[in-house]
């Protein structure tokens, strides 16, 4: 219980600190791979199966992300170089 409390202490501040430095609209969809990452995790460590509800689900998670991610690319939001937004801006 002490270790699942560390690491999500540890995955709230990874967090923050991706907030803090990109876009959100660049750092929270890559948020949603948690979903497809505790399928594979609960398979490995409990067993459970993949079933093909969980396999479209995950697909279109990361399919979704990558449109996001280029899409935003090629606009060229949510870049490191770009900084913070200047005050009154928003």
């Amino acid at each position: 219980m002490v270790v699942a409390g560390l690491g999500a202490l540890c995955a709230h501040y990874c967090q923050a600190q991706a907030l803090k430095r990109l876009d959100a609209s660049v750092a929270m969809p890559i948020d949603f791979l948690r979903v497809p990452m505790a399928a594979v995790v609960g398979s490995y460590a409990y067993g459970e199966a993949i079933d093909l509800w969980v396999v479209l689900g995950g697909a279109m998670i990361v399919l979704a992300n990558y449109r996001t991610v280029m899409t935003e690319r090629r606009a060229g939001v949510g870049s490191l170089s770009a900084g913070p937004a200047p005050p009154g801006s928003v």
